[in-house]
């Protein structure tokens, strides 16, 4: 009952916080627990049973008295030397009434006190591990009050260990994010430049471009006037080769007739003689 928790580890990432979440959720039923362990130890630790055993003080002796003789029969009294101490069903050897007062606890309304035996169809009270029940003569409640204050002190210190680390999470975050957006924002600047850069060279290549295009209307143009001046010069030597060809048909025509009159003048000489 007075035993206190030992603090747990903590967790140095959040993935370990749910289990904390765990252990604080099973507050609850720890409480609940201990209700039970403290209406037990007040009722002079009587658990429900077909036998029990009643140990009454005598004069330095032990006197063991069977409640139920037919249940007794096939049941086996535990040896004290072999029962850990303090166990619920560990025979206690009372010399004495005074003796007896200060080794056992605040006794009931009657003055023997009743060990039960666990029958072997009853169910086991689950204890929790590594727990154990100390019994003093301040008494129960001082107990239960000092395992319920270390029961809250130990809570109280996995929430303030649990929100430091949420904090520590949570500004460690932002300060990821802060970066994350500097990071962004240098970026952003970055492209800004490159898209400043990228326009003065497109405008410089629209200038170029410009300059080539105007330089090649202006060789179109000395293009189509030579080929207007070929085109006139073809045309002019087209007309000069008809004009000559003409003339030499006139001239062939003129020396056939100069010919036959030639020859007409011939025959009418040969035959005037």
């Amino acid at each position: 009952m007075g035993e206190a928790t030992s603090p747990a580890p903590i967790p140095t990432s959040p993935v370990e916080a749910p289990a904390c979440v765990a252990d604080h959720l099973s507050f609850q039923e720890r409480l609940v627990r201990r209700q039970a362990e403290k209406e037990q130890v007040r009722a002079g630790v009587e658990f429900p049973s077909s036998s029990a055993l009643a140990i009454a003080p005598g004069h330095g002796t032990e006197v063991i008295t069977p409640r139920d003789t037919g249940t007794l029969a096939g049941s086996v009294i535990p040896d004290a030397s072999v029962l850990p101490a303090g166990s619920s069903t560990t025979p206690i050897l009372v010399e004495d009434k005074e003796r007896a007062a200060d080794s056992m606890p605040p006794p009931p309304a009657r003055k023997e006190i009743v060990l039960a035996l666990r029958a072997p169809s009853a169910v086991p009270v689950a204890q929790p591990k590594g727990r154990k029940r100390k019994f003093t003569k301040g008494g129960d409640e001082e107990s239960s009050q000092q395992g319920d204050s270390s029961i809250a002190s130990g809570l109280r210190g996995k929430v303030c260990r649990l929100l430091t680390l949420l904090i520590v999470t949570y500004f460690s975050e932002r300060q990821r994010i802060d970066g994350m957006i500097s990071e962004c924002g240098s970026e952003t600047s970055r492209l800004a430049g490159e898209l400043l850069e990228l326009q003065g060279r497109w405008s410089e290549t629209e200038v170029m471009l410009t300059a080539v295009k105007d330089s090649h209307s202006v060789k179109v143009l000395k293009l189509e006037v030579a080929i207007g001046e070929l085109e006139r010069d073809l045309g002019k030597t087209a007309s000069s080769l008809l004009k000559e060809k003409k003339a030499r048909k006139a001239k062939s025509s003129e020396e056939r007739c100069l010919q036959r009159q030639i020859e007409g003048d011939a025959g009418l000489a040969s035959r005037g003689i």
